[in-house]
């Protein structure tokens, strides 16, 4: 039994739990919503622009009367936010994930610093989704109002998403043959566990690598993509109150696997190495010289006793 082997089979197995929740965040509301790709607020959308935060200058008697007007302020420029999305028929937020996008409001409005999310409903999950901000806003609005003529949405969002519609699906590919490989390196790492031989090890080497290339091309894909599309969105957005807000926690999760992963291959290639260093130099046959006799390590010709036997 391998005592070592449980390190890699042990990075192998939260690798493979990271990029499966990766695979299934907002596969249902509020599930693991806070790892989301990215976030399209449009909690500002079609109004003006109050200031995120206000803090009075004075430290003088009437400091506390500054706070509560401004405290006031942001109230009612919260509460004109929830009235004018209800008069769109939109939400505060429109969170994208690998194979579907939620929607929600913030609570209690997002003029408050840190206001959570309240997930109301999560799209049907489809395999290879790409994002289309266009075709769910325009999906929520109500009846009459017009994205382009009302809401002046721009068409530079639409040109910038679409160039990525295809590194999207692509993301969604490589990241279940990362989940697959990853599960394939549990299985041979546990059959390791268990064995001394040097072959598991060579293997488990070669499945490690593997699946380390697939989960970092997949990590490297949507790191590209979500800063892609946050700057396409917010360069153009920022004039009509709409904002995206990029997955951290989604990458986070997404490269930690790729660095386990990477750690499981390191490990197998010591494994290999170890096990060659422990071979047994006297394990192998005698070779033979030229006319069959046995031949000791340094060439000579086996000695033999008096009756033939060879002598130690």
């Amino acid at each position: 039994m391998r005592c070592l082997a449980i390190y890699p089979l042990v990075c192998a197995i939260i690798a493979f739990v990271l990029a499966l929740l990766c695979v299934l965040a907002g596969s249902k509301p509020g599930y693991i919503e806070d790892a989301a790709i990215l976030t399209l607020n449009t909690s500002r959308l079609g109004r003006f622009d109050l200031p995120d935060s206000i803090t009075p200058t004075s430290t003088g008697p009437f400091s506390s009367i500054a706070s509560k007007v401004i405290n006031g302020v942001e109230k009612v420029g919260g509460q004109l936010a929830d009235d004018a999305l209800e008069e769109l028929g939109l939400k505060d937020f429109y969170s994208v994930h690998l194979m579907t996008f939620c929607e929600g409001s913030f609570t209690p409005n997002e003029t408050v610093r840190g206001a959570k999310r309240n997930v109301s409903e999560c799209s049907a999950k489809r395999a290879m989704y790409s994002f289309d901000p266009r075709a769910i806003v325009q999906a929520e609005l109500k009846t009459g109002v017009s994205l382009v003529d009302d809401l002046k949405w721009p068409a530079e969002i639409d040109d910038g998403i679409r160039a990525l519609r295809t590194a999207f699906r692509a993301m969604f590919v490589v990241y279940v043959i990362a989940i697959i490989l990853a599960g394939g390196l549990i299985l041979t790492s546990a059959a390791g566990v268990f064995s001394s031989s040097r072959l598991f090890a060579v293997m488990n080497t070669v499945v490690a690598l593997m699946a380390f290339f697939a989960l970092g091309v997949a990590s490297a894909i949507a790191h590209a993509l979500v800063v892609k599309a946050s700057n396409v969105i917010n360069d153009n957005g920022a004039d009509i109150g709409l904002a995206a807000i990029r997955g951290r926690k989604f990458l986070a999760m997404s490269w930690a696997g790729t660095a386990l992963l990477l750690s499981a291959f390191f490990a197998w290639v010591g494994a290999s190495l170890e096990g060659t260093r422990q071979k047994e130099p006297h394990g192998r046959p005698a070779r033979r010289g030229f006319f069959g006799r046995r031949e000791e390590p340094h060439g000579r010709p086996a000695r033999r006793g008096l009756f033939g036997r060879s002598r130690v």
